[in-house]
Order: C-alpha cells, then sequence, then structure tokens
C-alpha cells in the first residue's frame, strides 16, 4: 500500500514504478466493497491520493506521472462506484483532481445533495469567485480514460490569497465520476 508523503527535499524521487504500482493496488482495492465508515458520513468521505508529494507535483513531477496518477483516481472511482450497495444510492462519487496542487487530489464521496453543490457549482464571494470550464476538458488533454456513464465537471477558483505573490490564487479542480447530480 502506497503512503502519502510529503517532500523535505529537492532530490529525484526513487522507485517511481514501484510507487505507481502501490497506487494501481490502492485503486483495485476499491473493488473489494463499498467502505462502510462512508454510510454514516455527515455529507463527505474522502480518500486522498497515496503518494509521494513529488511524483505529482513540484520540480520532480513528470506529466506522464501526472497523468497515470489521475487515471488511478479515476479507475478508483469507477471501481467505487460499481462496489455502491442500494443503501448508498443517493451518494455521489468523484475522483477531485486538483491542479497545479495535486497532491490534494481525492476520491470523493459526498452523502448530501447540498454539499455536493457547494463543492461543484460556481459560486463567487468577497474572496473570490468559481467559474465553470467549458473550454476544455482534462481527460482529452491528459488522454485520460473515463468509463462509460462517468462524466467530467472542471471549476476554476479565483481567490484572493496574501500568502501568494500578487495576492491572487487561480487554481482548477476536476471532477469525474458522478459529477451530475441534478442542480
Amino acid at each position: 500500500m502506497s503512503l502519502r508523503r510529503l517532500m523535505l527535499t529537492d532530490k529525484k524521487i526513487r522507485g517511481v514504478r514501484r510507487r505507481l504500482r502501490g497506487l494501481n493496488d490502492w485503486s483495485l482495492a476499491f473493488s473489494l466493497g463499498y467502505p462502510e465508515a462512508s454510510l454514516q458520513a455527515a455529507c463527505y468521505y474522502n480518500f486522498k491520493i497515496p503518494v509521494h508529494l513529488g511524483l505529482v507535483q513540484g520540480p520532480q513531477s513528470m506529466q506522464k506521472t501526472r497523468r497515470q496518477c489521475a487515471q488511478a483516481l479515476i479507475d478508483a472511482c469507477n471501481r467505487l462506484i460499481q462496489s455502491k450497495p442500494e443503501s448508498a444510492a443517493g451518494h455521489r462519487i468523484v475522483a477531485t483532481i486538483s491542479l497545479p496542487w495535486m497532491f490534494s487530489s481525492e476520491v470523493c464521496i459526498y452523502t448530501d445533495r447540498d454539499y455536493f453543490h457547494s463543492h461543484t457549482l460556481p459560486s463567487s464571494g468577497k474572496y473570490g469567485e468559481t467559474t465553470v470550464i467549458s473550454d476544455r476538458s482534462l481527460a482529452a488533454e491528459w488522454n485520460l480514460v473515463i468509463p462509460p456513464g462517468l462524466s467530467e465537471r472542471g471549476l476554476l477558483d479565483n481567490f484572493q490569497d496574501p500568502d501568494v505573490e500578487g495576492g491572487r490564487s487561480i487554481s482548477q479542480r476536476w471532477y469525474i465520476g458522478e459529477a451530475d447530480w441534478q442542480e
């Protein structure tokens, strides 16, 4: 099983193939059944991507590796959807791919419709706004395989952030899976 690890050095990451095999094993484990803990979750339950930080972001990360990690998230999401019991029919499961901070990517189980919408619909507030990315597809750009029946939704976050040079933080969130809960 892969573990999430932070990067404390700029050294080249070793064992990339081994780490990716561990990530694929993690993805395959979702075929074994639906997690009982998610059935009691108030609004949301998640599984963070279990990789070394340097695999998915920073100067050592490579696009080919990032693509493989994104595909493993999508595959895990699909396997989790396939193992969903009748008692969880109202849950929505998505792979959330965050860019440029891909280390925060995860497979999410939303048990509450309003909470799902608070994450996946456009919004604006005093600190910035979230808009829909309608002219692009992460799946097309990265050559990702989305299984039949799953959908893709992209959002662009543009927020004030005093900790970032220029005072703005711009990021993307891509939801792939059951991303079409009726609005």
